[in-house]
């Protein structure tokens, strides 16, 4: 997954996503705190939110799972 980009980087020290088309040494300094979450994509009709339990629809889903 990680191989094919399947993934998002997040700051929290700075409070923002990290793009994986700006260079290293501007994304990242000593110190900073980072998040990965991995990017699923699950086929489906009805989608559920994880957290509160609201159900929506739609044809693909894009899910992450934050991994902490």
């Amino acid at each position: 997954m990680v191989e094919r980009g399947e993934y998002a980087l997040r700051s929290t020290t700075f409070n923002r996503d990290i793009e994986p088309w700006v260079a290293f040494d501007q994304s990242f300094i000593p110190g900073q705190c980072i998040k990965m979450s991995m990017v699923f994509y699950v086929a489906s009709d009805v989608r559920v939110c994880p957290t509160c339990g609201l159900v929506a629809t739609k044809a693909i889903e894009k899910l992450e799972y934050r991994m902490q």
